[in-house]
């Protein structure tokens, strides 16, 4: 007769999570897709829902992503779905979020991957501004080579963006997402601060254009860490080789920005082992700083 004082003591024993309780509170039981057991909605979307889940047996917890019903009425999207998921399960880098699986259950698809405990950059400059140079540098060199890695392989992220990088405990950074954008529908959750400006070389297509927009999105992601915007203005005391590092990732025109993302990070690279120019390292201002993290 008291649904929420039974559920509040559930909770606090460990028995539910808040979002279980809540979905059996309002009359939704079926907490389990296939084999593995739902505790927390993590996002939610036309395209499908993402949930914090369990593996029932091995007790892991994982991030299980699901088609939308809408999508799963399309023969062409389940087979683009099963086709891109199988690419991305593929992948094997240290800062890239791992694909364990492509399942269904009944008429539901879905996809399960890592689950890293840990804060986005998005919500970290939020929460304590931008960050010190050597910092912004180091994180985005890890993206970098994570997407090099998927580039390599042929798959490009298509979302680049702070929310989409991952801070774990040991201060390792992981890219979300990667290959999902067309799955999830790019259109709908791609954040238009991070994208590519709506001119570009018409003449590079295909898998090519998309990794130079993944280009673009990181340098605008890389102004971000620095400023808390994503462009860094003329009048910004941002270092000048680091300035032009995030110019030569954001080129309006794909032919002018860095080839790659490895070179990308080798540009990163290089810059950390150099001291920093004299206008940043002996000025004043939010990033002209020491450099210590």
């Amino acid at each position: 007769e008291q649904p929420k004082d039974v559920a509040r003591r559930l909770i606090k024993e460990g028995v539910l999570t808040n979002w279980q309780a809540s979905m059996l509170i309002n009359g939704r039981h079926n907490l389990h897709v296939g084999k593995y057991r739902l505790l927390d909605q993590l996002g939610s979307a036309d395209s499908g829902h993402v949930f914090l889940a369990e593996h029932v047996q091995m007790g892991r917890r994982v991030t299980l992503r699901t088609l939308s019903k809408l999508q799963t009425k399309d023969p062409k999207a389940i087979k683009q779905f099963l086709a891109d998921a199988r690419k991305i399960a593929a992948l094997d880098h240290r800062n890239l979020i791992h694909v364990y699986d492509v399942d269904s259950d009944g008429e539901r698809y879905f996809l399960v991957s890592e689950y890293v405990e840990g804060r986005d950059l998005q919500a970290l400059v939020e929460k304590i501004g931008p960050l010190e140079p050597e910092r912004a540098v180091r994180y985005v060199e890890q993206a970098a080579l994570g997407l090099a890695h998927a580039h390599e392989q042929g798959i490009t992220h298509g979302d680049v963006k702070p929310a989409n990088l991952l801070i774990d405990g040991q201060d390792t950074l992981h890219v979300v997402d990667v290959g999902l954008a067309r799955i999830a529908n790019a259109e709908e959750a791609a954040d238009k601060q991070y994208q590519p400006p709506e001119v570009t070389n018409p003449e590079a297509e295909g898998a090519e254009n998309a990794a130079a927009g993944d280009v673009y999105s990181l340098g605008a992601t890389l102004a971000f860490l620095l400023t808390g915007q994503p462009r860094i203005g003329k009048d910004s005391d941002v270092d000048a080789r680091l300035r032009k590092i995030y110019q030569q990732m954001t080129a309006k025109d794909p032919r002018q920005r860095l080839g790659s993302m490895s070179e990308v990070a080798q540009q990163l690279a290089h810059w950390q082992e150099e001291p920093m120019t004299g206008e940043t390292a002996n000025g004043a201002g939010k990033n002209g700083k020491n450099g210590n993290s």
